[in-house]
Order: C-alpha cells, then structure tokens, then sequence
C-alpha cells in the first residue's frame, strides 16, 4: 500500500461553538490515522485574516500529497464541499475577531479581476465514496463564511503544489459522537485515491 501524507485543518470556537467538532476531529485523525496515512494537522481560528495567515505558516515546506479543510455545520450528516466560488462573502456576519467577510481580505480590492470558481479535482472519486453511503451528500455551496474562505485558499494552495484538496462539513459533536465521526473521516482518505 502507498503511503499518504495529508493535511489536515479544522477550526477552535466560534460563537457559541465552544467545542468545535472540526478542530476536534483534525487532531483525532493526526492522532490516529487509517492505515498508510500520515497526518499532520493545524487548528485555525475562525478568523478570516489569521486563518490565512495560520494555514501558510503551517503549509511552509510541507507537501502533502492531498488537503482536507474541516468545518462544522449546525445539521446531522457530512457535507463534501466541491466548490469556493465566492470573488467577496455575502455573509455579514462576524468571524471571533468581529470583522465581517465584506471587511476582510477576503473581498476582492477594487480593480482586480475575478478568477472564478474554484472546483476540487476530486469531484468523480467523492461522488462515488457518497453513493450508497448513508448521512453524507455533496455541496457546491461551501457556506459563505470562513469554510469557504479557507477551502478556497486550500484550493489555491494545493494547484500551486500539484495536490487535491477538498473541504468537509461535520455536524456538530452533540449530534454525532467523535468516535463515529473519526470512524468515517478514516473511511474517507482510505477510499479517496489521490
């Protein structure tokens, strides 16, 4: 068997999310990885500036052979993001500093030109790793807050290094205990060929 080197982010608090099952789960999976799979992780702060900057600092001289950004949703089931579309966030609402998306540097400054959506290049092998499999659906809506920022920087980080990257939503932990979630997070980069 190969062997696979991913990275992996997830978020720490955020409003009232005080154990955000993201960040839980990223370091679940570094502490016990399927099979053949190293993992390093990197919890971010639901930030839409220092997240950025938390993800290229912890990207510096590593190449991992795919990235996976984690966030929660407030829904049951997993949620496989396949696209970041947005050029600048509809969202008002505030990240944990209270800047809204419209203020960060997420928004595209005046003059620059849009580059269009992003799309994972692991949209064929996630639709058949969600066939059949119960509690998990595709998206191409990615949220509109810090996910989708961070998705999309995970996007434009892994072209830059010639690697997938994908982004999955997990429901909250008071709705799907850790342990199945690790179970089927597991299940997910073992099936996944990259």
């Amino acid at each position: 068997m190969a062997h696979k080197s991913v990275f992996i982010s997830g978020f720490g608090p955020f409003e009232k999310v005080t154990h955000n099952s993201s960040g839980v789960l990223a370091a679940a999976l570094e502490a016990d990885p399927p099979p053949g799979v190293s993992v390093q992780s990197q919890l971010l702060p639901v930030s839409f500036d220092r997240s950025r900057e938390v993800l290229e600092e912890a990207l510096a001289g590593h190449r991992p052979s795919l990235l996976v950004g984690l966030g929660e949703q407030p829904k049951e089931g997993f949620r496989l993001e396949l696209r970041a579309a947005r050029g600048s966030a509809e969202s008002t609402r505030p990240d944990v500093d209270g800047v809204p998306a419209g203020h960060s540097g997420w928004s595209l400054e005046p003059g620059l030109r849009w580059r269009g959506d992003l799309w994972t290049s692991l949209e064929l092998p996630l639709a058949r790793f969600v066939r059949g499999r119960r509690g998990w659906m595709r998206s191409a809506v990615a949220g509109s807050y810090v996910c989708e920022r961070v998705f999309r920087q995970l996007l434009e980080m892994g072209t830059e290094r010639g690697v997938p990257a994908i982004f999955v939503h997990l429901p909250p932990l008071a709705a799907c205990p850790r342990e199945l979630q690790l179970r089927e997070l597991q299940t997910l980069l073992l099936e996944l060929d990259f």
